[in-house]
């Protein structure tokens, strides 16, 4: 009996291999690898088929949902209802449905993980982020309860993250339809997302873990008092979004890459070793000690350099007050003069100081836009036209003979991690060498997701990256974060592919 159940469940097993690989080839797509194995559904990971597997952007890869059982279910066909009447930022979007008839969705690929597991990687959250996650819930929300449907199983495990750090709210296959009351709202017993909301806000605040913030945390703790998101009225989504953007600026979500193996070229079911992009290491350690965290870390090293400054001085003087009293006048006390002063200063500590420049106001933002005067008129409005320009201004200023650092300035946002590479790296020397790893002037810049004044792009090489010269420029894809703040757009950061 034992072995018939294996060998049942071996051949249910093969038959929905053939049944995924068949839905992707239906469309011109091919499976990486699985994503996850729930008791009605499969996840896989899909690509275009002629795509290098290890190379492909995110942009171009996919979320195939393809059923265990060949019957479909009333709650697949309501999943998929759900998502075409349902268009946000915050909700998973619904790319097509291959093999149509068998219940099977492409959806959009989310790779920064759930919000249940980036709490668990994360020793805490700013508060600008935690403001940004809470927001991009209220209007996943809205936009749900406004198309007259209900989530039916909202938790921390249904907020997922977009490779930019948008939150995605996914999980609709237990979506409920529920009918707006008379009075304009949904009635008390229909509500069940109100607890889910609540777990997750309180989730949330109680991952912002700095004390100078305690009354705005206090503020977000209150939005989990019951019957706070049970009603269907826009108007009262809006004022619940504008009570959440008064507790603090929106940040975006720093998110601390999965170590998911990748598959090798051969195709899926070849393992690979996990592979780090360029950059995880820094993105890690901001996530980590970011912040207003990271502010009280320096202080109190600048707190530590300055007790060592004032003791070296005593000594310093110390010392001066003894040789003047033993050694007669001569030249040696000129000598010690010229050695006190060149002794190391804290120069290259206060390198580390916070910068004051005021941080960027990412998505979600309460305004539509950034007023005309915060923008430059000499810089481009558009993030495709910005972005080339910063690209090749950073060019120049490694190719320039002598490279001067401050070229830096218009060109990277302070205080990330590209800054600080890229000046280390002026300060190193090879300009030539950083040069051409930094020439990504002859590749096609295109807008991959906007997020109000946070911009992802993808960078793709052209038959231009080697040049008649001889010189080699950069030739691998890429994709590039910028943000826009009161300066114009600057360079976050940069992901070879």
């Amino acid at each position: 009996m034992t072995r018939r159940r294996e060998r049942t469940a071996q051949a249910s097993e093969a038959r929905l291999e053939l049944r995924v690989d068949a839905a992707a080839a239906s469309v011109g797509l091919r499976v990486l690898r699985e994503l996850g194995d729930g008791g009605t559904s499969r996840v896989c990971l899909v690509v275009p088929r002629d795509a290098d597997p290890l190379r492909s952007l995110d942009a171009s890869r996919a979320a195939m949902k393809v059923p265990r059982f060949e019957a479909v279910s009333d709650r697949r066909v309501r999943e998929d209802r759900v998502l075409a009447s349902v268009r946000s930022p915050h909700v998973v979007a619904l790319l097509g449905t291959p093999d149509a008839g068998t219940g099977t969705l492409l959806l959009e690929h989310l790779p920064g993980g759930t919000l249940g597991e980036l709490l668990a990687r994360r020793e805490f959250l700013r508060i600008g982020e935690a403001v940004t996650i809470v927001v991009s819930l209220v209007r996943a929300l809205a936009v749900l309860h406004a198309a007259g449907y209900r989530h039916g199983s909202l938790s921390s495990s249904k907020v997922m993250f977009a490779a930019d750090g948008r939150p995605v709210l996914v999980g609709l296959s237990h979506a409920v339809a529920v009918a707006p009351s008379p009075m304009g709202g949904a009635a008390p017993a229909e509500s069940a997302d109100d607890a889910g909301f609540r777990e997750i806000v309180g989730l949330v605040a109680s991952a912002v873990g700095d004390a100078a913030i305690e009354p705005a945390v206090a503020e977000l703790m209150a939005l989990t008092r019951p019957g706070l998101a049970e009603s269907m009225d826009p108007a009262a989504w809006l004022q619940l979004e504008t009570r959440i953007f008064r507790v603090g600026r929106p940040e975006p979500v720093l998110l601390v890459p999965l170590s998911a193996p990748l598959i090798s070229a051969a195709g899926r079911g070849a393992p690979t070793d996990a592979v780090r992009r360029p950059g995880e290491a820094t993105m890690m350690f901001r996530a980590r000690f970011g912040g207003d965290r990271l502010a009280g870390l320096l202080r109190l090293a600048r707190q530590k350099r300055k007790l060592l400054i004032y003791s070296a001085g005593c000594i310093l003087v110390t010392g001066a007050v003894v040789v003047a009293l033993v050694a007669p006048p001569s030249g040696d006390r000129g000598r010690a003069a010229t050695a006190a002063t060149d002794a190391p200063s804290g120069a290259r500590h206060e390198a580390l100081a916070p910068s004051s420049v005021a941080p960027t106001n990412p998505s979600p933002t309460p305004t539509p836009g950034a007023s005309p005067a915060a923008v430059s008129e000499a810089q481009p409005v558009d993030p495709v036209d910005a972005a080339a320009r910063l690209l090749r201004a950073r060019f120049e200023c490694f190719a320039s003979n002598p490279a001067d650092e401050h070229c830096l300035d218009a060109v990277l946002q302070p205080g990330s991690a590209m800054e600080g590479s890229d000046r280390a790296d002026l300060r190193l020397g090879d300009h030539a060498a950083s040069a051409a790893r930094r020439d990504y002037r002859a590749h096609e810049v295109s807008l991959i997701e906007r997020m109000g004044d946070a911009a992802l792009l993808a960078l793709t090489p052209s038959a231009a990256s080697t040049r008649t010269d001889g010189t080699s420029a950069q030739t691998k894809p890429a994709s590039l974060l910028i943000v826009r703040g009161e300066a114009g757009w600057r360079l976050r950061e940069l992901f070879e592919n």
